[in-house]
């Protein structure tokens, strides 16, 4: 029950589970039934309910803790944490302090004694005053380390302070800031007074540009009015050669005209001769393709005899082959009785011989028992029935010996037949084989003949088609030899007429050319006006050549210089603009470094107080850690010596929480004491542990829970350890006993009496 205890508190740990957690789950409980424990108890005035289980028949954890109601935290690491800070120890602690299981008393002592030492500080959390002082360590390091960084950033490897450094380089900074502002302040009156010379000089330059944009479009003009006028004089003599030229051509016009005419005479006879020609090409073609056609039906009408003829030939392989493949199954049942008459007279014949072979077995065995022996059936003796019985057995041998023999012919008999129909279906294959062939060839055959007679009505249709193509062409008359004579006089002629053409095209331009001509003139008087007018108005217009490159030359002076000015303005004003953001960061500069010394500072103040209070923190524990085994080896001591009726002087405890004994004034360790006060002795440190425990934490913890501690004590000493438990119900509210022997039971003022039931199961009794 009080392990139940344990394990709802703490889970599967080993100490509580002792083999394995399958061994927690009931013997004749089923394979998926839930191993559960349901735990109220209560702390400083609220009530806890605290539930474990595993489930199933894969065990898998679960569990629970509610206060007042309220859940508080679920699943198994979440539940055991809060177990383990709502108790102030975990399961170790638990088992060393307030549970002392059956042959533990001496868990603490046999550890060795840093574990031991660990373990007892903490239980009695002074473990949590190294975690502090740790903790205050660290923040005291993390100070320093943070000043040291500090310091190192605010003075240089000289010793100098960093900021009056900045301080001293930001006024130098400002003087040369001022003077180049006033650099940049004189150069911008000099750029103000070129840009107006720039600007009067720059009216000038665009009124000559205007002038100079006229004075170049009328030059212009008068230069393509120039060009104008040479190009129709030009134009105007080409025209004139042109026309002097084509009316010498027209006598050799008029001799070719006759021979032009011809020419058009026999090129339309051509044409007429050239369609009966296409005509005679067609009939030509046509005749030939009806005589292919013709010559093409012979031939698959040949063919066709000579297939009807190979089909006659191939007509019988059918019913030949439904013959013999008939003639086959009856030759393969008659092979298939034989050969079973065969294996039937081999059966009888090996029977016959097994019989025989009993038969002479017993016959020997009745000719080695003689006439006096008895018989092995009837057990009558044999006498004259001796010999009867040998002739009988030996007539049976011989008996059987002969029909082995007939049987032996008899199989012989049907394994020849059967190997004659053999013979002969291997035959009858044969054949089948070949008139397989055969009926192949002749559907092969008939294929063939469907496909010829479909050609010969194609090729009749063909033949109809050609025939009625040349009745709808008719007659051709066609005169070669006049088709030819007509192509040799256009061919001689040809020369004649193209020369003829050439220039009739060439005399159908002189009317154009007169009109062209008359054309020309007139333009030409219009140019020559036009260029009076232009040459007038560059008179008019007063320009004089190169002025506007002179005022262009001394605006491109200024704009230089300009341009030098403004370049040294920008360099002045970039190199302020950089001064002025090295001056800015040069304060910010300043302003992080005044702002790290003043942190410098607070830091500093820092440290002071944490090197305080971790000067504090550690005399306290100093001051903790002396009281602690002081403590215990003084609340121990006085358990010991009330509960030895002072034969023993107490106990102490040293700096490892080893365990002595004074007896007679002087120190002992423990090992030399017998099992009796070894175990007196680890009871009183277990008790003086709880003892501290319970006053630390208050209501926490008040229950003690001992397992079977008086094995090795006297009457007098239970009685002794039982006062000394009424001493310490005070600090307790509980103290459980656990213990098989029956006189304790007298000394105790509750009893639970648990007894095992038949079915497993336990039944609990209180007796108050």
């Amino acid at each position: 029950m009080v392990e139940a205890v344990a394990w709802a508190f703490y889970g599967n740990e080993k100490m509580i589970v002792r083999t394995s957690k399958e061994s927690i789950r009931n013997a004749s409980a089923g394979p998926n039934e839930d191993t559960a424990v349901s735990l109220v108890f209560e702390i400083a005035g609220d009530e806890y309910r605290l539930y474990r289980a595993m489930r199933g028949r894969s065990n898998a954890s679960d569990a629970s803790l509610a206060v007042n109601g309220q859940l508080k935290a679920s699943g198994e690491k979440a539940v055991t944490q809060a177990v383990e800070k709502l108790l102030g120890m975990d399961y170790k602690a638990f088992f060393i302090s307030v549970f002392a299981r059956q042959k533990e008393l001496n868990a603490l002592s046999v550890l060795n004694p840093s574990d031991r030492k660990k373990l007892v500080l903490r239980m009695l959390g002074v473990d949590r005053l190294d975690e502090v002082v740790g903790v205050i360590d660290h923040d005291l390091n993390a100070i320093k380390a943070e000043l040291e960084v500090l310091q190192r950033d605010l003075v240089t490897p000289e010793a100098k302070s960093r900021s009056e450094i900045e301080r001293q380089s930001i006024l130098v900074m400002q003087g040369g800031e001022l003077g180049l502002k006033k650099e940049v302040e004189a150069l911008q009156i000099q750029l103000d007074g070129i840009n107006a010379q720039i600007g009067n000089t720059r009216s000038e330059r665009d009124g000559l540009a205007k002038k100079d944009g006229q004075n170049r479009d009328f030059q212009a003009h008068a230069i393509r009015s120039e060009a104008e006028l040479k190009a129709i004089n030009e134009a105007i003599g080409r025209v004139d050669g042109s026309l002097s030229s084509l009316r010498s051509r027209e006598p050799e016009l008029a001799i070719l005209s006759p021979e032009a005419s011809k020419y058009n005479a026999l090129t339309n006879e051509k044409d007429a001769l050239d369609k009966e020609l296409k005509r005679a090409e067609q009939r030509k073609s046509l005749l030939s393709a009806l005589e292919a056609s013709k010559k093409k039906t012979a031939s698959v009408e040949q063919e066709l005899a000579t297939k009807n003829q190979m089909a006659k030939e191939c007509a019988g392989a059918r019913g030949s082959l439904e013959r013999v493949e008939s003639n086959m199954e009856q030759v393969r049942l008659e092979r298939e009785e034989e050969r079973q008459a065969a294996r039937s007279a081999e059966l009888e014949s090996k029977r016959l011989g097994e019989e025989q072979a009993k038969a002479e077995v017993k016959r020997e065995e009745i000719e080695q028992l003689g006439p006096q022996s008895k018989c092995p059936t009837c057990e009558r003796e044999l006498c004259e029935q001796h010999s009867f019985l040998l002739k009988k057995l030996k007539k049976e041998s011989s008996d059987r010996s002969a029909e082995r023999e007939r049987l032996r012919q008899e199989k012989e008999k049907h394994s020849d037949s059967a190997k004659q129909l053999g013979e002969r279906l291997e035959a009858l294959d044969k054949r089948k084989k070949d008139l397989s062939k055969k009926c192949d060839e002749a559907a092969k055959v008939e294929e063939a003949l469907e496909r010829m007679q479909r050609q010969l009505v194609s090729l009749g249709e063909e033949e109809g088609s050609t025939e009625a193509s040349l009745r709808a062409l008719g007659p051709v008359d066609f005169d070669e030899q006049r088709y030819e004579s007509v192509k040799a006089g256009l061919l001689q002629l040809r020369t004649k007429v193209e020369r003829f053409n050439e220039l009739r095209t060439q005399l159908a331009r002189l009317p154009e050319l007169e009109e062209e001509k008359g054309r020309a003139v007139q333009q030409r008087e219009a140019i020559e006006v036009k260029c009076f007018q232009v040459d007038q108005m560059i008179k008019g217009l007063g320009y004089e050549q190169g002025s506007l490159q002179r005022t262009q030359q001394r605006l491109d002076e200024l704009s230089t210089s300009k341009d030098g000015m403004m370049a040294k303005s920008t360099k002045l004003q970039s190199e302020l603009a950089s001064r002025s953001s090295e001056l800015k960061g040069k304060k910010e500069r300043l302003e992080d470094l005044e702002r790290q010394e003043r942190n410098a500072e607070e830091a500093m103040r820092r440290l002071e107080e944490q090197q305080v209070l971790s000067s504090a923190m550690r005399d306290f524990r100093k001051n903790v850690m002396a009281r602690v085994v002081p403590t215990l080896s003084e609340v121990s001591a006085l358990l010991f010596a009330e509960l030895t009726d002072n034969k023993y002087q107490g106990m102490m405890l040293d700096d490892n929480y080893d365990i002595f004994i004074y007896d007679k004034g002087e120190k002992h360790a423990l090992s030399r004491f017998s099992g009796g006060e070894t175990d007196l002795a680890n009871l009183c440190l277990r008790l003086a542990i709880s003892r501290v425990i319970a006053d630390k934490a208050g209501s926490a913890v008040n229950f003690l829970i001992l397992d079977e501690i008086f094995g090795s004590q006297d009457q007098v000493r239970k009685r002794g350890i039982m006062n000394a438990f009424e001493q310490l119900s005070k600090q307790f509210k509980q103290i459980f006993l656990i213990t098989h022997i029956e006189d304790v039971k007298d000394l105790m003022s509750n009893v639970i009496t648990v007894t095992e039931k038949e079915d497993g199961s336990s039944e609990f009794i209180l007796q108050a």
